[in-house]
């Protein structure tokens, strides 16, 4: 038993007792008692409650926190192992992505949403996971790659195309070579 009681036993007059209750180990409080029995037939019970053990605060990332997204966008799963409150900060400039929340006891995976990217240049943008306190507990990189440069294909409804014989493409509206 985690709770003992010394002496246990003495003689009848004044005395003292001590209750020595053994370290908590485990993540929860626990409840136990001591009775005392008297020589009189008397008795009475000593009520332990004990706080539960605390805690070291757990928080880790299932990988190394920085992901590649293909430029037509999708969903990044990041697993987080925690014990602790946490929020996930996006930050007013990676109005691109969006979280997608999903709950599960210990493990949790954030789901996080990034947007099909049309332009040339890739984007890149930190992710935040963070306490009840606003302070940063991990950080997570996103970059999502650039969309392949695709060639204009728009054409004024007053111009036509075509290709000389010489392989020079011009226009009938002044007959200009375009290399």
């Amino acid at each position: 038993e985690w709770i003992s009681v010394t002496p246990d036993s003495g003689v009848a007059g004044d005395g003292q007792i001590k209750i020595k209750v053994e370290k908590n180990e485990e993540p929860k409080v626990r409840e136990g008692y001591a009775d005392i029995k008297l020589t009189n037939n008397k008795s009475f019970r000593i009520n332990v409650e004990q706080e539960a053990a605390e805690e070291e605060p757990v928080f880790e990332l299932g990988d190394n926190g920085e992901y590649v997204v293909k430029p037509e966008g999708g969903e990044v799963e990041v697993e987080v192992t925690t014990n602790l409150d946490y929020e996930v900060y996006i930050p007013a400039e990676a109005s691109w992505i969006t979280y997608d929340e999903t709950r599960a006891v210990r493990t949790e995976t954030v789901v996080l949403v990034v947007a099909e990217n049309t332009t040339t240049e890739e984007r890149v943008a930190v992710i935040e996971l963070r306490g009840d306190d606003g302070e940063a507990l991990e950080e997570v990189t996103i970059k999502q790659e650039a969309a392949e440069k695709t060639p204009s294909t728009e054409v004024s409804d007053k111009e036509i195309w075509y290709t000389s014989t010489d392989g020079k493409v011009v226009t009938t509206n002044n007959n200009k070579a375009f290399d």
